[in-house]
């Protein structure tokens, strides 16, 4: 039996970019698929392209932000491991299985993580050149478990919520493995949601958060 993955992908205003996503995607072979698309009140024609292309559930939902999405997926999906991809991003061929493989080998880990590399979209945003560092959970699978122990999302931190979750995630010393394999493109384009002061604030407010408390449990 092949492994089960549900794969998340939250989205407001990407009908333009949501294809490319979602082939990437459903391109994925040597895992079953459980797909959600999660419509965050999207005002352009997001959930017809999401609708068209061949993924199993399209949610949508008043608008509430990326982790509000993202949480809606996780209580709609029940699969062993959860993937999540974001609109405007895109998998390489053979992702799943390679991260899949190492969990399956290895009961101990919560999670795998690969590397990410940057592509231009548009408006004149320029991709970093090289691999990135891990720091997205978009970079990898994690074990469904794993969200029992540390919770989703924040809903209150627009541009933040994936590093408040990553940081949560480290902090409670999880068994991790990096492969050096590249297992997310990412759109660097003018609209990333993480552009901008507000999200920034909120990014350094999630690491904050996570130094207060481990100085609180060291003290």
């Amino acid at each position: 039996m092949t492994p089960d993955v549900s794969v998340i992908v939250p989205t407001y205003n990407r009908a333009h970019l949501l294809g490319q996503s979602l082939a990437s995607l459903l391109a994925q072979d040597g895992v079953a698929l459980e797909v959600v698309v999660v419509d965050d009140g999207s005002t352009d024609d997001t959930r017809t392209r999401a609708l068209h292309s061949g993924s199993p559930v399209v949610i949508r939902q008043c608008a509430g932000g990326p982790g509000a999405a993202r949480n809606t997926g996780l209580a709609l999906t029940s699969g062993e491991y959860v993937a999540l991809l974001d609109a405007d991003d895109r998998w390489p061929p053979g992702r799943l299985a390679r991260l899949v493989r190492e969990l399956e080998a290895d009961p101990s880990l919560d999670a795998v993580f690969g590397a990410a590399v940057e592509f231009g979209g548009g408006g004149g945003s320029r991709a970093r050149p090289g691999l990135l560092p891990v720091r997205l959970p978009t970079t990898g699978v994690v074990r469904r478990e794993v969200f029992g122990r540390i919770d989703g999302f924040r809903v209150d931190t627009i541009g933040g919520d994936t590093v408040d979750w990553m940081t949560r995630f480290l902090g409670a010393d999880p068994t991790v493995k990096i492969i050096d394999d590249v297992v997310l493109e990412r759109r660097v384009h003018a609209n990333n949601t993480g552009r901008g002061v507000v999200p920034q604030r909120n990014r350094l407010a999630a690491l904050k958060r996570e130094l207060d408390r481990r100085r609180a449990a060291g003290s």
